[in-house]
């Protein structure tokens, strides 16, 4: 469905209607859509809650909107919950947007029943040793042309433990999201982080000022040695909660949407 959200044409889904509703944020990689959720929403829905999702500007079905940076699209958060009506949610957010839904407990706690980061490295310790090789989180894509057909199957392929299911719909459907007024959104977005304008910077070290219940979720296969920044954040954050899902990378809600559903649907009935 549709909704005009400040101005922009807004694409959201919804499934299942019980309590407080789960808000699910994708990221900003090129090719980035709604779709990240979608094998999940039926399951948060079996576990009797209500679960949205929603294209941010410049993503899927969602029009392009004047503002790109991280704050403006933020801001977007915070504009399509007033918009449905929503006045509190447990947030999710993945990859960049989880930093993001952090951001949002950070500065508007009454609003913000739990809030779950999904495979944001931001939030964890860097890793001991050399840096993992890769894109910064938002910014998987080359701003200087489009992508090709091969080239989306194989950003898809490096973000799953396994790239059988980089089937040739998928990568059809992900390439179509990737070109056109997409990439131009893209390429603003990488435009204005190169700037200086985009990132979570920052906010790991404000991790010990949340006020909600937090839930830290990553994918085990995922590169960088996340098993090891995970046991490290624990130590440094006690107060948040930290897992792992097994036989998932960083797309860990596409590929493992069952163990997606029962940690995150534990989690959030949980804390009402």
């Amino acid at each position: 469905m549709h909704t005009d959200v400040a101005g922009a044409r807004t694409h959201w889904v919804e499934a299942g209607t019980g309590g407080t509703p789960v808000v699910l944020v994708h990221g900003a990689s090129l090719g980035s859509s709604l779709a990240t959720w979608e094998r999940c929403l039926p399951r948060l829905a079996a576990r009797g809650l209500r679960a949205v999702a929603y294209d941010q500007p410049g993503f899927g079905g969602t029009d392009a909107s004047p503002g790109h940076s991280l704050p403006e699209r933020a801001a977007f958060l915070g504009q399509f919950l007033t918009t449905l009506g929503i006045r509190t949610a447990h947030l999710v957010g993945h990859s960049q947007s989880g930093g993001m839904v952090v951001g949002h407990a950070l500065e508007h706690p009454d609003t913000v029943r739990t809030v779950t980061a999904v495979a944001t490295g931001s939030l964890l310790p860097p890793a001991t040793g050399p840096a993992p090789a890769g894109h910064a989180e938002g910014h998987q894509g080359d701003p200087g042309r489009e992508p090709t057909l091969d080239e989306v199957r194989a950003q898809l392929e490096a973000n799953l433990h396994d790239p059988a299911l980089a089937t040739d719909e998928a990568v059809r459907a992900r390439y179509a999201l990737s070109t056109g007024a997409h990439f131009t959104a893209f390429q603003e977005r990488d435009r204005i982080a190169r700037a200086g304008g985009g990132g979570n910077k920052g906010l790991r070290a404000r991790l010990g000022e949340l006020t909600v219940p937090a839930l830290f979720l990553y994918g085990a296969a995922e590169p960088g040695r996340v098993g090891e920044r995970v046991e490290a954040a624990r130590a440094a954050h006690p107060g948040g909660h930290y897992a792992l899902v097994p036989h998932a990378a960083h797309l860990l809600p596409w590929e493992a949407p069952e163990e997606f559903a029962r940690v995150v649907g534990d989690f959030v009935t949980g804390h009402g």
